[in-house]
């Protein structure tokens, strides 16, 4: 396994076995001294494993499309 960054599902090779995303939520909140204009910019981080799992003859792995998607390939011997 070979660890690799990216910005989106595209950048997701096939044959993924871990992958860890960190979520983002941006919000602006203004506080009592700030003025209209002025708005402090406060990033919630979330952090999301995915890690596919193998039973039996299953296995399943994770890999991104070109439309930015990301698909879970399931597996059977």
């Amino acid at each position: 396994m070979i660890p690799r960054v990216g910005k989106s599902a595209s950048d997701v090779p096939m044959e993924t076995q871990l992958l860890l995303v960190e979520a983002r939520e941006e919000s602006a909140l203004e506080t009592e001294f700030s003025s209209d204009s002025e708005a402090t910019e406060e990033v919630n981080a979330s952090y999301i494993l995915f890690l596919p799992v193998l039973d039996g003859a299953f296995r399943a792995t994770l890999q991104g499309t070109a439309l930015n998607e990301l698909q879970f390939c399931v597996e059977s011997g």
